[in-house]
């Protein structure tokens, strides 16, 4: 039986879906963009802390444990499109 492989597997799909969903909201403001940076090989959840005041990055670079961290702090009601980049890191 053949394998298919795909560029980026279903469930990291759902979970960058269901982050956006967290942190966004509809309203007609200006959309905030937020790139996650995850290894090549990473399957798992990610977590992203905002607000964070220990980084200055905008942002997020994804460690082996799936947490990351932004300065960039959205405002309640305000749309979050996240971008995930696989195969960069800041490593």
């Amino acid at each position: 039986m053949g394998t298919r492989e795909s560029g980026m597997p279903r469930l990291l799909v759902l979970q960058l879906f269901v982050v956006f969903l967290m942190l966004s909201c509809a309203s007609g403001q200006p959309t905030r963009r937020l790139m996650v940076h995850v290894k090549k090989d990473f399957v798992g959840k990610v977590h992203i802390a905002t607000c964070a005041e220990t980084s200055t990055a905008v942002d997020v670079y994804v460690g082996a444990d799936g947490a990351g961290e932004t300065s960039v702090c959205p405002a309640r009601g305000e749309d979050v499109a996240v971008t995930l980049m696989r195969g960069e890191s800041s490593e």
